[in-house]
């Protein structure tokens, strides 16, 4: 018997009425995420636009103010999760911005953390952003 080596966007899984469902590259690195106890994390001191890959965003800004764009709510899985953390004692602020007009909880075009350590968790609803919760310590 010869192994088979499959690219992402074949695979496959069977469900429980016997059914299959291709297995999108986003869905097994979330199954691998989980089973792992693992997320993903970057560590940033710069403007940063947050990737699909993205989960936790901890961000110095002790040389200025630093922006963290979130993508477009309709070109990333609802569902998606962010969670920014300020993780500097300065007095720059960590501004998470949604894109283009986009609003944070329907109203708010820009979202800064401000304490060091701080968190704020964001998930997308498909059209728009909504703060899920927050930390201050």
């Amino acid at each position: 018997m010869t192994d088979t080596v499959r690219s992402l966007t074949t695979l496959q899984t069977n469900l429980a009425d016997n059914s299959t469902r291709a297995i999108t590259p986003q869905k097994l690195r979330d199954a691998v995420y989980s089973s792992l106890g693992v997320v993903p994390y970057v560590s940033k001191s710069a403007n940063y636009t947050a990737t699909e890959n993205d989960y936790v965003i901890a961000v110095d800004a002790t040389g200025g103010q630093v922006t963290i764009t979130l993508p477009a709510a309709a070109s990333t899985r609802v569902g998606k999760v962010y969670t920014v953390k300020k993780v500097d004692s300065s007095g720059n602020a960590v501004s998470i911005n949604p894109n283009a007009s986009e609003t944070l909880d329907g109203s708010s075009t820009t979202l800064d953390i401000t304490t060091q350590y701080a968190a704020i968790s964001i998930v997308n609803t498909g059209s728009a952003w909504l703060a899920i919760s927050e930390y201050t310590p």
